[in-house]
């Protein structure tokens, strides 16, 4: 029984869009961050591994990876500008960053009520 294939898998192809989108991610925080240098090679030779075994493997037909790759490449730029957005419109209400990796955590402020039990 073939319960799976490119006649029933859906379009695009989310197999393809999800790990393209975490490599351009994880591209944009190399040039940031030397860290990332080698995470973003595996991350990119992972993503280029299911792009093309989707193919070779006929999970999706041709156009569907196509479809999926666009769809990555404009969320990737759609939440890189949300993310830019963000930050300059916290930076003018005077709100800290979000993604302030630098800043020191917070104290959380945690109290504890006594118990009467011995």
């Amino acid at each position: 029984m073939n319960a799976s294939g490119a006649h029933k898998d859906v379009f695009p192809s989310l197999h393809t869009a999800a790990p393209v989108w975490y490599s351009l991610h994880a591209l944009r925080r190399a040039k940031l961050e030397p860290a990332w240098k080698w995470p973003s090679r595996i991350m990119t030779f992972s993503a280029a591994c299911i792009v093309v075994s989707t193919i070779v493997l006929r999970w999706h037909y041709v156009v569907d990876v196509v479809a999926g790759l666009t769809l990555a490449a404009f969320v990737f730029w759609a939440s890189m500008g949300c993310a830019d957005w963000s930050e300059r419109f916290r930076a003018r209400i005077g709100a800290p960053a979000l993604w302030d990796l630098d800043r020191e955590p917070a104290q959380a402020a945690v109290t504890v009520a006594p118990t009467d039990t011995p």
